[in-house]
């Protein structure tokens, strides 16, 4: 990402922050982008739509960093199936 990206990620933040509960200050913000910055912003696009759809909680940013490079969530099920069985164990 480059500085220009930084609205755009505060902007994403914020409405995961909405979504998935939580919230993400100035500072956040700008560790969030300092943690993330070497990565491209189509890569941080992809991770945002994944937590939206894969998250329970507000991402931390080696979440973030794991959904773009297409990694599962750490600690939710691979499947409903699993979920399932854990539920009842």
């Amino acid at each position: 990402m480059t500085d220009e990206d930084r609205p755009r990620l505060a902007a994403a933040l914020t409405a995961l922050a909405d979504v998935l509960g939580g919230t993400v200050t100035k500072q956040g913000h700008a560790l969030y982008f300092d943690a993330l910055s070497d990565l491209e912003w189509p890569a941080i696009q992809v991770a945002c739509r994944r937590a939206v759809r894969e998250c329970r909680f507000l991402p931390k940013p080696a979440e973030l960093r794991n959904l773009a490079a297409g990694l599962p969530v750490e600690g939710l099920p691979a499947r409903v199936e699993d979920e399932d069985r854990t539920e009842r164990a």
